[in-house]
């Protein structure tokens, strides 16, 4: 940490440091200094202060004043003195050491170990200066308060509290730096005076009686000045709180007091006995002065008595906002009435009136502290700054009607103090600050209201805007402040902020009026209208968008007779959109031309001042007409529509398959008409068209009707597939298998419906029914092909003579031959031949197999016929 030095080479340092900060703060030379220090009471203490362990003395005082005995304002040269802070007082300058605790003093330990500060007489006046610029700008800086953090409550108050002692202190330390001190007798002439046995025999000696009134004298032109002062008028600054009449009124109170403290003091007493003895002429204007002195004392006095009740009343004015301020109110002025009624001294007009205008002031300065600097305004949420604003108007105006309330309540006791006072000086302030708060209330709700603008998505709006935001910016840039309502050149600014603004207007209802003339389709119009209605929030912008509604409204005539003929061209065969269902998409259709004129109608019944002029009553009694003749139409086709459902529903009940009478074959037996009945189900149900409950029901079935349908057809497809499969060669001895099949799916052509519960085990039936089938024709198909054709055709394509094609032979060497060839190929026909036989006889069981003996029987001259036919 260091290194450390012998006390004696760290004594030598510290008093080296004290003889430069001596020399530097003080006009002192530096061998002066040494000398000085080097005295043995001084230069023991400064050992003692520079130990590196058990420090003893820990505290050097170093004053720079006139010594006391000395005596004090005689022109006596100032001199350095020494102490340790116990006993001797200051009325110089100080310059004081301070160890800051007992660590060993080393190199890099001397600048934080040793601390040194200069005082002067006035104790007050540095206490005030060290908490206003460290302590108070630490603490309302600082974010960490430890268990206060989350209450802020608690810190505003004690923030407040040091506030407030700040200012006492301040108050104090100007009380004493403006207390009057009457010049001293001399040192000699008080000794003598003081040890002579009765100092009234100097009465005679006319030398001393003329230095005690020269003396007299003096005091009499000290007081004489201090009383002038005390009758000057007062300059306070325009915005004087009311804590500075108080302020002053202690002041005030300690000066006097300080001077009758004196007159009383032994000094004077003793010079006034002399000059009593010898019948003094100056002792009448000294007891003039003494009594005008008391009695100022006495009314200081008993005016801080009463200000000091009022202070506490007054505390809201410093620390709320103008809200608050509403409920502090009544108790203020009813104190001040109360005040005015008993006070002593302070119940005249003239200094209520002073204390009313201060106390106007200080709301005038909480209304500004509530609403922010110039900068912070442009910033702010426009809604919550005019909010604002117009909280400090109604706080005016509480303010000024409490006042009257009170005025009037002291009127009806006459004989009383009334409240006669200039409420033009107290409350013109006021008015002319909140007359500019009107005008910028103006100009905020008009930025506010144009800034809409800024939201807008209508084409061309773009330069207009761009000329708003340089209006603004130029009133943006003025160098002063907008809440000072003393700052005359606003209101050139806000005339020509007015002027542009006017002009801007001006812009926008022209390019509204030309928006507007190049559209001749009301519903156009209206979606244009409600847009700048989305935007344009100004009054006189408005009236002129209400004006479009008359001219909407002429253009919407044409409309009605418009659709007045397309619905008399097309209502008995009415253009559908695109899949729509019939029914449905009538009903869209006339719902379409019924909107087409009811939604303008809409917007134009929250405009009752258009629809009581005269020629609008024609165009009701149209729109009326067509919109009844509309709704007619979508009833009809709805009544329409519910008979036919129990029609449609019918089809459910057929039955799932059906034959054609010629041709035998199968279809799926399914009404269309159901389909079309469950689409205009939905879209009456998208149309929110109450539909029967029965057609509802059928449209839930949707999924499942649909899946019925697929399924049937599909079976049927299978079946045609598998009957294919049958050969001619085996139809007839087959018969009996597809007759089972067919008893299968007859149920579907006589029994279920599309209603029946059983469907799927009748699907599943025939579907098994079919893989059988399938799976039998497919054996016996496999035999016929391979094991009877595939050997039939291996016979047929087999030579039985094989003949020589480069010689001739003799009918006994091909007779030979033939033999010989067909002995060769006998084995191989025989098996052929037997393979065909036995593969017949397979077929033959394979098909069936699974029959009756009644089937059997009746199939025998079929299977016969196959035997014979191979």
């Amino acid at each position: 940490g260091g290194l450390a030095f012998p006390a004696s080479i760290m004594a030598d340092l510290v008093k080296q440091r004290i003889v430069s900060k001596l020399t530097e703060e003080f006009p002192l030379e530096e061998a002066k200094v040494n000398t000085f220090l080097d005295g043995d009471n001084i230069k023991g203490h400064i050992e003692k202060f520079a130990a590196n362990a058990n420090v003893s003395v820990k505290k050097l005082f170093f004053f720079y004043q006139t010594k006391e005995e000395d005596g004090a304002g005689e022109g006596k040269p100032a001199s350095l003195i020494f102490t340790l802070g116990d006993h001797d007082g200051l009325h110089g300058s100080c310059l004081y050491f301070i160890r800051s605790g007992n660590r060993p003093i080393t190199t890099s330990t001397l600048d934080t170990e040793v601390f040194c500060g200069q005082l002067d007489n006035n104790l007050l006046r540095n206490l005030q200066e060290t908490l206003s610029s460290l302590y108070l700008p630490v603490l309302k800086a600082d974010q960490k308060w430890g268990d206060l953090s989350g209450d802020q409550v608690t810190i505003t108050n004690f923030l407040h509290g040091l506030e407030k002692f700040i200012g006492v202190v301040k108050d104090a330390a100007a009380s004493l730096e403006d207390n009057v001190e009457l010049d001293k007798v001399s040192r000699n002439l008080r000794e003598l005076l003081e040890t002579a046995p009765n100092p009234t025999k100097f009465s005679q000696d006319h030398e001393i009686v003329d230095q005690l009134e020269g003396i007299v004298q003096n005091w009499v032109r000290q007081i004489s000045q201090v009383l002038a002062e005390t009758d000057q008028v007062r300059k306070e600054t325009d915005d004087t709180g009311p804590s500075a009449e108080l302020e002053y009124w202690k002041r005030r109170m300690a000066r006097f007091n300080s001077i009758t403290d004196q007159i009383k003091g032994k000094d004077v007493q003793l010079v006034l006995s002399v000059l009593e003895g010898a019948t003094s002429r100056t002792l009448k204007s000294w007891k003039m002065l003494a009594s005008r002195v008391g009695e100022a004392a006495i009314e200081a006095k008993d005016n801080v008595k009463y200000l000091y009740a009022l202070d506490n009343l007054n505390e809201p004015l410093y620390r709320s906002d103008p809200v608050q301020l509403l409920d502090a109110i009544p108790a203020i002025l009813n104190a001040f009435g109360l005040m005015y009624s008993i006070a002593r001294y302070y119940n005249t007009a003239e200094r209520m009136t002073a204390l009313f205008v201060k106390i106007t002031n200080q709301m005038i300065a909480s209304c500004r502290k509530y609403i922010g600097e110039s900068e912070q305004m442009w910033t702010t949420d426009r809604k919550q700054l005019i909010q604002k604003l117009r909280a400090c108007i109604d706080l005016n105006e509480a303010y000024q009607e409490q006042y009257r309330q009170n005025k009037l309540q002291l009127q009806a006791n006459p004989n009383g103090r009334q409240f006669d006072f200039s409420e033009s000086a107290i409350f013109g302030k006021f008015d002319k600050f909140c007359k500019r708060i009107q005008k910028l209330i103006e100009v905020f709700s008009t930025v506010d209201q144009f800034s809409f603008l800024e939201r807008s998505q209508i084409e061309g709006l773009k330069p207009l805007l761009v000329k708003f935001e340089m209006t603004v910016f130029d009133l943006k840039r003025r160098p002063y402040d907008l809440l000072d309502h003393r700052r005359l050149e606003f209101e050139e600014d806000y005339l020509q902020f007015n002027r542009r603004i006017l002009e801007l207007e001006n812009d926008l209802r022209q390019f509204i009026d030309s928006c507007f003339d190049s559209i001749h389709s009301t519903d156009r119009s209206l979606v244009l209208l409600r847009q700048f209605q989305g935007v344009l929030v100004r009054d006189n912008l408005r009236e002129d968008l209400e004006s479009k509604y008359m001219l909407i409204f002429n253009n919407y005539a044409k409309d009605l007779e418009y659709v007045k003929t397309i619905y008399e061209q097309n209502k008995r065969a009415p253009p559908l959109t695109r899949d729509a269902p019939p029914v449905a998409g009538n009903i869209s259709w006339s719902r379409q031309l019924l909107r087409r004129i009811e939604e303008p109608m809409e917007m134009f019944r929250s405009h009752p001042r258009i629809l009581q002029l005269p020629d609008s009553k024609r165009i009701i009694r149209t729109f009326n007409k067509l919109a009844s003749t509309l709704i007619e139409f979508e009833t009809l086709w709805q009544q329409g529509w519910s008979a036919a459902v129990v029609e449609a529903k019918a089809g459910l009940h057929a039955t799932l398959l059906v034959q054609h009478p010629e041709t035998q074959k199968l279809f799926v037996n399914f009404d269309r008409q159901i389909i079309q009945l469950i689409r205009e189900t939905k879209c009456m149900q998208r149309m929110e068209i109450k539909t029967p409950e029965s057609a509802v029901f059928v449209a839930l079935q949707e999924p499942k009707f649909k899946a019925y349908l697929d399924q049937l057809s599909y079976m049927l497809k299978e079946y045609d597939r598998v009957v294919s499969k049958i050969a001619p060669t085996y139809a007839d001895l087959v018969q009996p298998r597809v007759q089972d099949l067919f008893h299968l799916i007859a149920p579907g052509l006589t029994l279920l419906t599309w209603t029946s519960m059983n469907i799927d085990d009748y699907l599943a039936t025939v579907h098994a029914a079919l893989v059988k089938m399938e799976d039998l024709l497919d054996k016996a198909n496999d035999t016929l092909e391979f094991r009877i054709h595939a050997n039939l055709e291996w016979i047929r394509t087999t030579p039985l003579v094989e003949l020589p094609a480069d010689q001739v032979m003799t009918p006994e060497s091909f007779v030979e031959a033939a033999e010989l060839h067909a002995a060769k190929l006998a084995p191989m026909l025989d098996a052929k031949s037997q393979g065909i036989e036995t593969a017949v006889h397979e077929l033959i069981a394979i098909i069936t197999a699974a029959y009756s003996p009644e089937e059997l029987l009746s199939c025998k001259k079929a299977a016969d016929n196959i035997i014979n036919h191979y």
